[in-house]
């Protein structure tokens, strides 16, 4: 017995850029089983044989799309990456090659068709955040995603970036009915800015900080009845920040009787994020100064730096840009808590995954230190230069 005895599920990696699943069905196993069986491995029947269906395909006999429908009829197929020869992501029933690109949904976006796309799975949430940051970024429009928690499995996947087209982070944009992976529930929200446009000024806004409309519309997409969801926004400049609004305005407000009175948090009014990016597009918001009002209304930290973003921690309101990063031993004080990498389940991948990210020897004049942790059946992973107190990956 081979290992192809094993396989139920196969991925065909077209030349366009496309990706297919196959999962074969029962019967077409059973009856291929039955045929190997009978005739010692010597032949199978006409549909399920791959020499036979490939010449009857080059002779005309048989047409590509007939063959497609077939497989689709007797297992499970899918687009899992579509092109213009497969269309769209999503299961295959009947299947034309080229087919029509479908209009625009009615509610002024596309509706996800299919699941999503997800990262690898992580057991920190900003470790998941750095994953889907370090993705390459779309030239000119900007794209979010959702960081999701899987309580039974304990660990963070975020679904990979997709377009925003007017959604306002609608969750039926990234899952087929807007309906989540099973166990999972959304953790966090995350924003990735376009690249600035080009020809723009090393001090324009749109280098360091989103669009103030859509940070906005991400806030609003963040409120829950027990308050808001971490939001994440990786910068046009590559810097990570992650905000934690809180709920109700910060400072003390009493009403006409001199009861205490808490107002809903004013940073996400949409009339001041309107004003706000109507200055940001022309080149002209002050953004220090909106930098510390969204540190006001709640928790602003740099999770990845940039020459902007240089500083590590939370942004308070002696911050300034291009300052001198904290120590490592700061920190290590500040977060005694390592950056692990994803989850392997073979601590050879762990090690692989750790040299990717360290590089060569041969590029600096500083090593790394290493640790594979194992956890039950899975492995981490975590990289840190030495002799220094952990950082990186």
């Amino acid at each position: 017995m081979c290992w192809r005895d094993f396989i139920t599920r196969e991925f065909l990696f077209g030349p366009d850029g496309s990706l297919i699943r196959y999962d074969a069905g029962v019967l077409s196993r059973l009856r291929a089983d039955l045929s190997n069986i009978l005739t010692d491995n010597q032949r199978l029947p006409a549909d399920l044989d791959g020499k036979k269906i490939k010449q009857q395909i080059h002779s005309g006999a048989l047409k590509p799309s007939d063959w497609v429908d077939s497989l689709a009829q007797a297992g499970y197929l899918r687009v899992v990456t579509g092109s213009r020869l497969w269309g769209a992501s999503g299961p295959v029933t009947r299947w034309a090659p080229f087919p029509a690109v479908l209009p625009a949904s009615v509610a002024g976006y596309d509706k996800a068709l299919a699941a999503p796309a997800c990262s690898p799975a992580f057991i920190q949430q900003d470790a998941a955040a750095r994953y889907v940051n370090e993705g390459p970024r779309h030239t000119s429009l900007p794209t979010f995603g959702f960081i999701l928690w899987n309580a039974r499995d304990g660990v963070f996947t975020g679904t990979l970036p997709v377009e925003n087209q007017h959604s306002r982070m609608a969750l039926d944009r990234v899952f087929p009915d807007g309906a989540l992976p099973e166990k999972s529930v959304v953790q966090a929200l995350y924003l990735r800015s376009a690249a600035a446009p080009e020809g723009v000024l090393e001090d324009d806004p749109r280098q360091f900080i989103p669009s103030p409309i859509l940070v906005q519309q991400m806030c609003t997409a963040a409120y829950t009845s027990q308050g808001y969801k971490p939001v994440y926004f990786s910068c046009a400049d590559g810097a990570l920040l992650r905000f934690d609004m809180a709920a109700f305005e910060p400072g003390e407000f009493y009403d006409a009787f001199g009861q205490v009175e808490l107002r809903s948090n004013q940073f996400s009014l949409v009339d001041r994020a309107r004003l706000d990016d109507q200055d940001y597009r022309r080149g002209r918001l002050d953004e220090r100064a909106y930098i510390h009002r969204m540190a006001r209304a709640g928790k602003l930290e740099v999770i990845v730096t940039s020459a902007y973003w240089s500083r590590h921690g939370v942004v308070d309101e002696k911050w300034q840009p291009r300052l001198a990063d904290v120590s490592d031993s700061e920190r290590w004080a500040a977060r005694p808590v390592p950056a692990l990498g994803p989850v392997f389940h073979h601590a050879d991948d762990a090690a692989r995954y750790i040299q990717q990210r360290a590089g060569s020897a041969e590029d600096g004049d500083s090593g790394f230190e290493s640790a594979v942790l194992s956890r039950t059946s899975s492995l981490l992973s975590r990289t840190s230069r030495y002799p220094d107190f952990p950082q990186g990956e």
